[in-house]
């Protein structure tokens, strides 16, 4: 079942002057790296807003005004997660990882996706990003046994991954949070 699920952005000038009629670009990258595009414009606030009709996951959201005679374009990147949601509060549910550098300038991330009793077999989503700007998303699957890996090859000195469960109908969200340093 999708949810639908805006996601709003305000445009505003150094003084904080919303701009009206402005096109703004959307561009929506999923974990399966699946591109969605949407057009909009703002109104007299300055707000456009996207309405995301998605399954639960973690997805890359690009927001773009390309400028015109009196303003300078701008880019911004933002992570929106839409968690399933799930009656069933008692379980916990835990990410583990282990990241081996290959000393070739790789990184193998390793995950276990485990509650209390058992292995979960589902996916796990990645976000990572730098100082730089860069942002990455990727799914991974968690075998029958609750294990999943990927390689990963960091633009800077210090990368962020960010592991997310979205959830699903037997085991509630969750997050992990690790670095990369090269």
């Amino acid at each position: 079942i999708n949810n639908i699920k805006p996601f709003g952005i305000y445009l505003l000038d150094e003084n904080k002057v919303p701009l009206e009629n402005k096109k703004i670009h959307f561009s929506v990258k999923d974990s399966n790296q699946k591109v969605n595009t949407f057009l909009g414009v703002t109104d007299s606030y300055g707000y456009c807003e996207y309405k995301m009709a998605y399954a639960s996951g973690v997805y890359l959201i690009e927001t773009s005004f390309l400028g015109d005679d009196e303003y300078k374009s701008s880019l911004n990147k933002n992570i929106f997660v839409i968690n399933e949601r799930t009656d069933k509060n008692n379980t916990s549910v835990k990410i583990t990882n282990n990241i081996v550098d290959n000393k070739n300038g790789t990184f193998v991330c390793n995950y276990d996706l485990k509650n209390d009793f058992n292995m979960i077999n589902d996916y796990l989503t990645l976000v990572s990003y730098d100082e730089n700007g860069y942002y990455d998303i990727r799914k991974i699957a968690t075998g029958k046994n609750g294990t999943g890996s990927v390689t990963i090859e960091p633009k800077s000195t210090v990368t962020v991954i960010n592991s997310l469960f979205t959830g699903n109908v037997n085991y509630p969200a969750y997050e992990y949070l690790s670095l990369i340093y090269k």
